[in-house]
């Protein structure tokens, strides 16, 4: 059964870090139920996605990168969309 986001509640941490305009303040599953809210919403629509994220291991002394890709039109969007994603975190 697949869970809907639509209704999920905006958590502490999140509405604080929308507040201050903060991404520190927010958790990474706060960022993925953003996402997913406003996917199951319907108010976006995403046909690419491509989410890096890091794993803490040994007790936090070492860490694993990994990443997920869905959707797009093969290598192209997805390297596009990777840029243009950290052109938008640099130019903040």
């Amino acid at each position: 059964m697949m869970e809907n986001f639509a209704d999920a509640p905006i958590s502490i941490t999140e509405a604080r870090a929308d507040k201050e305009r903060d991404a520190r303040i927010a958790k990474a599953r706060d960022a993925l139920i953003y996402v997913l809210r406003r996917i199951d919403s319907g108010d976006m629509t995403v046909d690419c996605a491509v989410i890096f994220y890091r794993e803490s291991i040994d007790g936090g002394k070492d860490y694993k990168t990994h990443y997920s890709l869905g959707g797009g039109n093969g290598h192209h969007d997805i390297l596009g969309l990777v840029e243009r994603g950290k052109f938008m975190v640099l130019s903040k």
